[in-house]
């Protein structure tokens, strides 16, 4: 017992120096808001008053202060436009305070002078940003006659201030050693720990007059993984930004850049600095966004006093702005005088955190790149010679440049731990549980199970029901990337319990030479099946188990086919494409639907072949893909360059067996636009098909007869409603973001978004096309307008998306819906 005493006093003999000290310090945690709102304000000062003791608050605008001087017992809270606050605190003691600021226009009312002053201050301040806006033609690059420079860009994709109950969960657990890479920002002292480093250096050529642009990639290097299409999502999604701009792109949000030619609207600026800055004097402009409800910036730039150009820039993107997933956006840019008389940017840093919810408190991970720019040239004489050619060239060891290549053209050094990057990389990669992780993961995007060289699937289509086959099961398979990354070949098997007929199908995939890593893909298939009338290849296939449990009837709107593809597809340079397809076709008859021709037993013969060549163009200026390595398939990056498609088809009569000859011509143009109240997406199609053919040949329209919304259909035609073979359509669809939702109190924290829509066609069917095959009961030519009308509600739980629909024409129609109800699972930044 005795022993036992001395050691408890003497614990108590170390500890209580530590309470006593303890209890010396004063210690202020909280919140700083806006008084009227209640929105955190970012990044604004805390400090004790009359000394250089401080804090800044954090993106949520929570912050902790301490110090051992007693003699300290006010606060001064301070933010840009916002009045200073003094708060009242307790030396000696732990206490919260929450500190609310007014904003500087609200206290001004009924004090003449001070309120004199402060406008002469927001005159200068607005004045200044006009001079920005008014001198946009003689600083903002893009309006140079030309330029060149190196670039050199390294981008880190990692985890962001690594948290201690992130490091207990079970799943890192197993790969403990993965902490011992974890390094350290500079200035703000976060960890962070990279699983990814993307380096790049080019050459970048830009002509205004005619206008062209021109990438010499010289290095690319991707540490930590050895997909590359990983690499071009990273490079596709972190692009330069143009900070004269209107618009700055924010994960495909329309931000309004603060030097916007009408960003009045959304800013109030302030005058708060002067200060020489590499021998240049310039001012020092704060801004913040008017309201707490509007998407907007945070930040400074200090502006050259002479020819108004931006010297430097940062920008925040406020907590509140209505973009899922993103806690953190920041931007830094630096510009450089150019023969004392360009400005041109020379530095670029944007970082970017996610996590699911928003909170800086989860665990975030973090996109941060950086870029330098050197040997930069304006109105270089010899511009028309050295921008001539391709617009992009891949020098053939540019994935595969030495350790002393990169050594030599990085800005600055990597870190010890970003050099440890690829082998940390492989080490967890070799985890079982990481193992496992990736294999769940790729399997919820392809929809494939890897089993070793071959993948099993897809899953969603091992089960479906439809009318002409009552319950059907499928199974397929496809070669793997870990048999050949270059030829892809699959195939399927698939059994109908009410037709008691099997159905087959094969294909195969390949590269071709790639020059300048252009796309460049032939391939082909053959099938004896059930399946939708290919007419654009974007529509859902018909055996998805989505297709089986969210309709009102069971699917009856497909044909027997056997048919035979092959393609040929070609980027001649970023943007523009062409594609050479062919395909045979053989309609059959199927008794009770579609009687095309019928034998004396009844069982189903050969309606018709047709035999059809296809020309396909696509061209969008600069219009980028994701190339999806285990599919041999790619995705087009959103882009805000109009695209257009033209498609020729010709049907040729007695050649391998075809029935019919016509020609069909349609074009498509669409676009995003981006705007400060959101984004708009339109699409006009027109074609025109000349010959008599069986409607299977013809435009059928495609309906929905389905709950689930569609995007690449009419939602409240019902399938086999109208057919054409001369038709137009528009659909316009507009997202306001929050625009409207924001600034409804209490709403706008749940963060809906609105969108508006319309879909209008015109249709008509000459008649030598209305007898070549009996018409089914219910089909027939739309002669005229059909329109539908709706709005709707996306970001519901940050995944889901709700329609209100209203079909405007064609209403006397027998069983038709008037109007709809349409749901889609959507989830979006």
């Amino acid at each position: 017992m005795k022993c036992k005493a001395k050691i408890t006093l003497s614990i108590l003999f170390l500890i209580l120096p530590t309470i006593f000290v303890m209890a010396q310090e004063t210690v202020v945690r909280g919140l700083v808001l806006d008084y009227f709102t209640k929105e955190p304000l970012p990044y604004a000062d805390v400090f004790f008053k009359g000394t250089d003791i401080g804090v800044t608050a954090d993106i949520d605008g929570r912050y902790e202060i301490t110090t051992t001087d007693l003699s300290l017992d006010k606060l001064v809270v301070r933010y840009t436009g916002y009045d200073d606050r003094n708060v009242q605190i307790t030396p000696g003691i732990i206490q919260r305070a929450t500190i609310e600021l007014k904003p500087e226009e609200y206290i001004l009312e009924g004090v003449d002078i001070v309120a004199e002053r402060k406008i002469r201050k927001d005159t200068a301040a607005v004045t200044l940003f006009r001079n920005v806006v008014r001198h946009k033609p003689e600083n903002a690059p893009d309006e140079y006659d030309n330029y060149i420079y190196e670039n050199y860009t390294k981008t880190i994709f990692g985890l962001y201030d690594v948290k201690d109950r992130f490091k207990s969960r079970v799943i890192v657990r197993k790969v403990p050693f993965i902490f011992d890479n974890i390094d350290t920002l500079p200035g703000n002292q976060t960890t962070i720990l990279p699983g990814l480093l993307k380096e790049n250096y080019k050459h970048v050529l830009y002509r205004k007059e005619p206008k062209k642009t021109r990438e010499i990639l010289i290095g690319d290097k991707l540490s930590g993984t050895t997909n590359s299409s990983i690499s071009d999502l990273i490079e596709f999604n972190y692009d330069d930004v143009n900070i004269y701009d209107n618009i700055v792109n924010v994960n495909g949000k329309p931000i309004m850049s603060p030097f916007a030619d009408n960003a009045l609207i959304n800013y109030k600026y302030f005058l708060t600095d002067t200060q020489v800055i590499d021998g240049y004097y310039c001012y020092q402009l704060q801004f913040t966004g008017k309201s707490a409800k509007d998407n907007a910036f945070s930040g400074m730039a200090w502006i050259h006093d002479t020819t108004f150009a931006i010297k430097e820039i940062e920008l925040i993107l406020l907590p509140q702005a209505n973009i899922n997933f993103i806690s953190l956006f920041e931007l830094n840019q630096r510009f450089t005088r150019i023969e004392n008389k360009y400005w041109f940017k020379d530095y670029e840093s944007f970082q970017t955190n996610m996590n699911v919810f928003k909170n800086s408190d989860k665990q975030s991970f973090m996109a941060k790149k950086e870029s330098w720019r050197r040997n930069i040239i304006i109105n270089h004489p010899a511009i028309d010679t050295l921008v001539a050619g391709e617009p992009r060239i891949v020098l053939k060891q540019a994935r595969d440049q030495s350790e002393e290549f990169w050594k030599l053209v990085r800005s600055e050094s990597l870190t010890p731990q970003e050099t440890q990057v690829d082998e940390t990389a492989d080490s967890v990669l070799n985890t079982k549980v990481v193992k496992f992780l990736v294999w769940f993961t790729d399997a919820l995007q392809t929809r494939y199970l890897n089993a070793g060289s071959i993948d099993i699937g897809q899953y969603d289509q091992m089960y479906s029901y439809n009318a002409f086959e009552g319950s059907r099961v499928k199974l397929g398979i496809r070669t793997s990337t870990k048999l050949t990354k270059r030829i892809l070949f699959g195939g399927h098997l698939a059994y109908g319990f009410k037709d008691d007929k099997f159905k087959y199908g094969g294909f195969t995939r390949f590269h071709l030479n790639r020059p300048n890593e252009l796309w460049h893909m032939m391939g082909g298939s053959y099938r004896f099946d059930y399946s939708f009338i290919e007419q654009r290849e974007s529509f859902d296939v018909h055996d998805n188990i989505l297709n089986t449990i969210l309709r009102r009837d069971p699917i009856d709107n497909i044909f027997l086919t056997k048919q035979g593809k092959a393609f040929y597809e070609r980027d001649w340079r970023p943007g523009l494409t062409t594609k050479l397809d062919f395909a045979r076709r053989t309609f059959f008859s199927v008794p009770g639907k579609f009687d095309f021709d019928l034998d004396d037993t009844g069982r189903p013969n050969a309606g018709f072949t047709a035999t059809e060549l296809g020309f396909t163009f696509t061209f969008a200026r600069g219009l980028r893909y994701y190339e999806s390595s285990s599919d041999f398939d790619r995705t087009p990056v959103t882009s805000v360059q109009p695209k257009l498609i033209l498609n020729y088809k010709v049907g040729v009569n007695n050649f391998l067996g075809g029935d019919v000859s016509y020609h069909k011509m349609e074009m498509n143009l669409s676009q995003r636009l981006l705007s400060p109240i959101g984004y708009t997406k339109y699409s006009i199609l027109v074609g025109k098909i000349y010959g008599n053919v069986p409607y299977p040949l013809l435009e059928l329209h495609r309906g929905n007869e389905s709950v689930y919304f569609e995007k690449l259909a009419f939602n409240l035609m019902n399938d086999f409603e109208f057919v054409s073979d001369t038709y137009a359509s528009l659909w316009v669809e507009h997202h306001f973001d929050g625009f409207i939702f924001n600034k409804i109190p209490g709403i706008k924290y749940l963060q809906l978004r609105s969108i508006l829509y319309t879909k209008l066609l015109l249709g008509k069917l000459e008649e030598g096309n209305q007898n070549v095959v009996p018409f089914l009961d219910g089909l027939k030519p739309l002669n005229g307008l059909y329109a539908e009308i709706g709005f709707g509600f996306e970001n519901i739980l940050k995944l889901f998306r709700v329609d209100a629909l209203w079909r405007l024409t064609q209403r006397e129609q027998p069983d038709v819906q008037k109007w709809g109800i349409r749901f889609v699972i959507s989830p979006k930044f």
